[in-house]
């Protein structure tokens, strides 16, 4: 999912917990499928907001001369001679499809009384391992997304220059269907970022310049999976297990850029640019679907056992509807480019971005009054590795009006196999691109641009996990294996305004 990249991931801290009281708490991880920033192809970044960067696989950035510098190098804004807009339409047409299977280990079927000691003890000897059942081989599951991009310049005295963009960093939407086979583990994810940056740059002399912004950053997002509940699944709407959904409300935070630039004579400029680190910590609602007959039945369980004076765990119903936080970590990145005029009618650049994405924390979820059903915290160890996206690109200029545009990339993901989950089947890809930009009036081009993400087959064998103090335990979702192809065909067209 559409870096749906992936590159962000949703953490779920919830105040009752996924079934709070009577199952197993549940925790998201998610990375969203958008293109390929960030949403990554598979994750949620989408580093490639403008047609210019499509059409060179991502080389470019941190040096390119349109109107989109003022997002991936604010300094690069000197480069623009008098006012300039661009808006830009870029759609990602993503192909999914997963085939695998979800095994439940031994006494998974009993849930959720299989966590009530002296249950416990027996319980694997009484349900042996079974399938989860469910579809095991699912197509379109990551949804195709429309991602605008909006960039403008303008020209102050002394040659200072001012610039506003509005992107969409990252973003996507994964959805299964309600009997995925993989179910317990994920079902839904949908992540929604709309940033705002306003920077400023100046130059210095002797080619050197220097940029920098505020960034706002709005972000929303909803996630479900269903919660294995064994024998009392003919309690749930569907049948599939409770569903547990959370959906966060709009929340606002604030990071800010920079960036440099040195220009060798009108040949050859170098850029390095900057992206702080953003942290959304947010509420929202969560919400747990079972039958009324099944919650009834479940606090009069919670009754019976409690007549035992304590001396097993109690269960009752969750409640309809609780309060809930989110966080959410956008990583910091750093950004590097070099462009080369080889001929007046050829220009080469190539361009890296690094995330730290190695920072990111583990998912924790720990809530006493789950902690007896679930086994303990549910517990989500990410292990991202720091990762790396690379560009080189071609411009030819056949006629005084018309640019040709090419170029291939390598987007690195943060996601160790590992570790791979559901609703982050993000892997390493190979983008290659193509366009055209074409001066139709002397205040008027238009843009052209496609591009094709090669994404490696994701294997996955995934097992949540609840952390006590003594180490981690699987919970009854099971364990999911399997794999995943992922391809993307992205199409942008866009248009630069001069005045």
């Amino acid at each position: 999912m559409p870096k749906l990249h992936a590159r962000a991931l949703i953490g779920l801290t919830t105040g009752n917990g996924f079934g709070s009281g009577w199952g197993i708490a549940a925790c998201v991880g998610v990375g969203l499928l958008a293109y390929a920033p960030g949403a990554r192809a598979a994750g949620t970044a989408l580093p490639l907001q403008d047609s210019d960067s499509i059409a060179h696989a991502f080389a470019g950035a941190a040096v390119d001369d349109s109107p989109a510098i003022a997002y991936t190098n604010p300094a690069g804004m000197v480069l623009i001679q008098g006012n300039e807009f661009e808006g830009d339409l870029n759609y990602y047409d993503i192909n999914s499809s997963f085939q695998g299977h979800d095994e439940l280990a031994p006494g998974d079927s009993l849930a959720p009384l299989n966590t009530i000691s002296p249950i416990s003890a027996v319980a694997p000897l009484l349900a042996p391992a079974v399938s989860a059942g469910g579809a095991g081989h699912v197509n379109h599951f990551l949804e195709s997304t429309l991602i605008p991009g909006t960039f403008a310049v303008n020209s102050l005295p002394y040659g200072l220059k001012a610039g506003l963009t509005v992107t969409t960093p990252n973003g996507g939407r994964i959805k299964y269907p309600e009997n995925f086979v993989g179910r317990y583990q994920g079902l839904e994810a949908l992540l929604t970022e709309i940033q705002v940056g306003i920077p400023i740059a100046v130059p210095l002399g002797y080619g050197f310049s220097v940029g920098a912004g505020p960034e706002i950053d709005w972000f929303q997002n909803y996630v479900s999976l269903n919660t294995d509940e064994g024998l009392l699944n003919g309690g749930t709407p569907d049948g599939n297990g409770a569903v547990g959904r959370f959906r966060g409300t709009n929340n606002y935070a604030f990071g800010y850029e920079a960036g440099a630039m040195w220009q060798l004579g009108s040949w050859t400029r170098i850029g390095v640019a900057y992206h702080s680190r953003i942290n959304h910590d947010f509420k929202g609602t969560e919400t747990v679907g079972i039958n009324n007959s099944l919650r009834n039945e479940l606090n009069f369980l919670g009754d019976t056992l409690g007549l035992l004076g304590g001396l097993v765990p109690s269960i009752s119903a969750p409640a309809a509807a609780s309060p809930a936080t989110d966080k959410f970590v956008f990583p910091q990145s750093v950004t590097i480019g070099f462009y080369q005029r080889l001929a007046p009618q050829l220009d080469v650049m190539v361009s890296g971005e690094w995330y730290n994405w190695a920072t990111n924390p583990p998912l924790i979820i720990s809530d006493p009054t789950t902690a007896s059903l679930s086994g303990g915290a549910v517990y989500t160890p990410f292990h991202f590795r720091n990762s790396w996206t690379v560009g080189a690109g071609l411009d030819f200029y056949p006629l005084p009006k018309l640019k040709l545009m090419s170029g291939v990339g390598y987007d690195e993901t943060p996601v160790l196999s590992a570790y791979r989950n559901d609703l982050l089947p993000d892997n390493n890809r190979i983008m290659v691109g193509g366009g055209l930009s074409y001066q139709m009036l002397s205040n008027v081009a238009v843009h052209l641009a496609y591009a094709h993400f090669f994404i490696a087959n994701s294997a996955i064998e995934q097992t949540r996990q609840s952390l006590e103090p003594t180490g981690t335990t699987p919970t009854a979702a099971g364990t999911l294996t399997g794999e995943y192809n992922i391809a993307v065909n992205v199409f942008s067209t866009g248009v630069t305004l001069s005045f």
